[in-house]
């Protein structure tokens, strides 16, 4: 490639960037309207809109400052609201504890690809996964999550 279509190329990827992070900055008052109980990044790659492997890239690139910002008040907010809601009962306190141990929800000092619990098999891990989504999508509490959850203490 030459350095004019690189030059090119850098100038396209900045111009995206300046154009989008007013939406990735109106998307910290808007999820609510979006029907998302917490902010997520996949709800601010619906928003912006945006696929979640180039949010995932602008995540690694530590030139994007005020996106890194929001990213972090998306956290932020969002582990505020699942502790919270988490401890009052208005949401589910197994499900918001598998959150706040897979994303940086935390305020661990995880990356955001560190995505599931950890000390658990690739097998487990997919069980408590599957369990929790019956959960989710039934508002019915299998026995096997309480069953899961005591014998692995997650």
């Amino acid at each position: 490639m030459t350095d004019k279509l690189l030059e090119k190329e850098v100038s396209i990827k900045k111009t995206e960037y300046q154009k989008l992070l007013p939406r990735t900055r109106e998307y910290l008052y808007m999820y609510k309207r979006m029907g998302e109980a917490i902010p997520t990044l996949e709800g601010l790659a619906c928003y912006i809109p945006l696929s979640r492997l180039k949010i995932d890239e602008w995540l690694e690139d530590k030139s994007k400052k005020e996106f890194l910002e929001v990213v972090d008040r998306i956290f932020v907010i969002g582990g505020s609201l699942l502790k919270t809601k988490g401890l009052t009962g208005e949401f589910n306190t197994t499900f918001t504890k598998f959150l706040l141990s897979r994303e940086n929800y935390g305020g661990k000092s995880t990356t955001h690809k560190d995505t599931k619990p950890e000390g658990l098999s690739k097998e487990q891990k997919e069980k408590l996964e599957r369990l929790l989504l019956h959960k989710q999508t039934t508002n019915r509490e299998p026995d096997a999550i309480n069953h899961f959850i005591q014998e692995k203490q997650v």
